[in-house]
C-alpha cells in the first residue's frame, strides 16, 4: 500500500507484461533488503539500482533496453528513460505491495515503509 502526496502511477507498456513482471518481482525483493537492513530509512530507485547497481545486464532491468541489448550502445535518452521507468514501475509496485509505504516527493521521488 501506498500513502503520501501523490500515489497515482503510470504504465510502462513497451516492454510487456512479462517484462514488467520480472522487473517488479525483482525490486520487490530489494525493497524487502532494504528494509530488512535500514528499517525506515528512506529510499529512491537509484538507492536500489543505481550506483554500485547500476550495471543491469544480468538482471531483469535488461528488459528496459530491448533494443540496445544486442549493439550495447545506449543513447543517453535511452539510458533517462530507463531510469524513469525503474521509478513507475518501483512506484507501482510499492502501491500493490502487502506492506504499507510512504512517498514524498522532492528531487527525486523518495518511500518509506511504515512498520506496523
Amino acid at each position: 500500500m501506498l500513502i503520501g502526496d501523490n500515489t497515482e502511477t503510470r504504465d510502462v507498456s513497451r516492454i510487456g507484461d512479462e517484462g514488467v513482471q520480472r522487473i517488479r518481482d525483482f525490486l520487490q525483493g530489494m525493497v524487502y533488503y532494504w528494509c530488512k537492513i535500514n528499517g525506515g530509512a528512506r529510499f529512491t530507485a537509484k538507492d536500489l539500482v543505481g550506483g554500485d547497481n547500476s550495471i543491469w545486464d544480468n538482471s531483469p532491468l535488461r528488459f528496459l533496453y530491448p533494443d540496445h541489448l544486442t549493439t550495447r550502445e545506449i543513447s543517453i535518452e535511452v539510458h533517462d528513460q530507463a531510469g524513469k521507468d525503474v521509478g513507475y514501475i518501483l512506484k507501482e509496485m510499492l502501491k500493490h505491495d502487502k506492506r504499507t509505504f510512504e512517498t514524498e516527493e522532492g528531487f527525486t521521488r523518495s518511500y518509506r515503509w511504515i512498520e506496523q
